[in-house]
């Protein structure tokens, strides 16, 4: 039987489901999991709205308890990703900064390529939450591309988004029984 620390170390938060944390290397050339992103990430923001981030702060952004957060934020900074000193506080290295750039530029290509498509903010957010970590730099690269051209072609994207809802406008109906 997993620990709670095992368990909470070894799963994500998936839907209620549970499953094993992603691992990709970072801009850094180290391994660094999805978990890891997400809580850089959170941190930095907290950072540049408030000009700090405790541990309460990062556990209410991101709805996990002060004692997971505290021992996350302990192994970031083993791995060199933040500076933190035990009830004073931390800041973020430049090793840290740097794959929470990346994150927030993952996070904006995605954003940018789904609000085109014409998804509401909730659905933006959700999939760029749930492509945000996996995205390899070449899809990101492409789909960089795509939003710039169809940026500069409202008209066509407005006639391509429309096409899909014309068609299944005037397809008839399968019945069951042809199906």
């Amino acid at each position: 039987m997993a620990t709670a620390r095992t368990k909470a170390n070894t799963t994500r938060r998936n839907g209620g489901r549970l499953s094993r944390p992603q691992t990709r290397s970072a801009s850094s050339g180290t391994e660094i999991t999805e978990s890891s992103e997400e809580y850089l990430a959170a941190i930095q923001r907290l950072i540049e709205e408030k000009g700090y981030a405790r541990v309460s702060d990062i556990a209410q952004a991101l709805a996990f308890s002060r004692p997971s957060v505290s021992i996350m934020v302990q192994r970031l900074a083993r791995h060199g990703y933040l500076k933190y000193e035990r009830y004073r506080g931390l800041t973020v290295t430049e090793k840290g900064r740097r794959v929470a750039r990346e994150i927030r530029g993952r996070h904006a290509t995605l954003g940018r390529f789904f609000a085109l498509l014409g998804l509401t903010r909730r659905e933006v957010s959700a999939n760029v939450e749930g492509m945000g970590h996996r995205a390899t730099p070449s899809l990101l690269s492409r789909l960089e591309r795509v939003a710039s051209y169809w940026e500069g072609h409202p008209s066509q994207l407005r006639q391509a988004l429309a096409a899909p809802e014309a068609e299944r406008k005037t397809r008839a109906p399968v019945s069951a029984s042809k199906a």
